[in-house]
């Protein structure tokens, strides 16, 4: 899990990397991963509602779009993201949690910092949320019958690997079955993400194959 944070938790983190785009003669803790490139994007400096929507279709457009929610998660798991913004304002790490909220299997929570010092789970504004889904199914021209962007993605994924695998089999005449099993368990994770949302609170047993155990050659 992920926690967001506003800058003001940052003294109290020193236990845990914490991720922040910082300015270059800012004095920073040592745990700190500085200027990672999707957080240190122009801050929003404020505006009405459409402008919030604007800034979040550009950063998408300009910045998420081009990256790989999966990839973004190995390298931010066990972290903190923390900016100037207060939690019930808009900064980039909201848009970057509700991204990978979206597209990945793991929780990203905001947390308002109280003046005793405790901690309360909030929610992050609405705009946001809705904005960056709405922005996101729009760019693609096909949802292939999927509602959750975490299932779609998930099969496009599927769908790509064993297209390459098959590519290859003909190409080497090598049969590369471990491969079609990573393509085949990503394809019934798909499924069972879009049961998940459809079938809430709901047991539906559904075609899930064997995680492919991944050998080291």
């Amino acid at each position: 899990m992920i926690h967001s944070f506003d800058k003001k938790y940052m003294k109290k983190s020193n236990d845990m990397l914490s991720i922040i785009p910082v300015k270059d003669n800012e004095s920073v803790s040592k745990n700190i991963v500085n200027y990672l490139d999707f957080l240190s994007y122009r801050p929003f400096n404020g505006g009405t509602d459409e402008d919030i929507r604007n800034y979040i279709v550009e950063y998408y457009i300009n910045v998420l779009s081009k990256l790989d929610p999966d990839e973004v998660m190995k390298k931010i798991r066990f972290t903190k993201l923390i900016s100037d913004e207060r939690s019930n304002s808009i900064a980039i790490r909201h848009i970057v949690s509700e991204w990978l909220n979206l597209y990945c299997d793991e929780l990203v929570t905001e947390s308002l910092v109280r003046e005793d010092g405790t901690l309360e789970r909030v929610e992050r504004p609405d705009i946001v949320k809705y904005t960056l889904e709405d922005t996101i199914k729009s760019a693609i021209n096909d949802m292939k019958g999927f509602e959750t962007l975490r299932g779609f993605y998930l099969y496009e994924k599927s769908e790509k690997l064993l297209e390459s695998t098959s590519r290859l089999e003909s190409l080497t005449g090598n049969d590369l079955e471990e491969v079609k099993n990573v393509a085949r368990y990503l394809r019934g994770s798909a499924f069972e993400c879009e049961s998940a949302f459809k079938y809430k609170n709901v047991y539906v047993h559904t075609f899930m194959p064997r995680r492919p155990r991944i050998i080291k050659r």
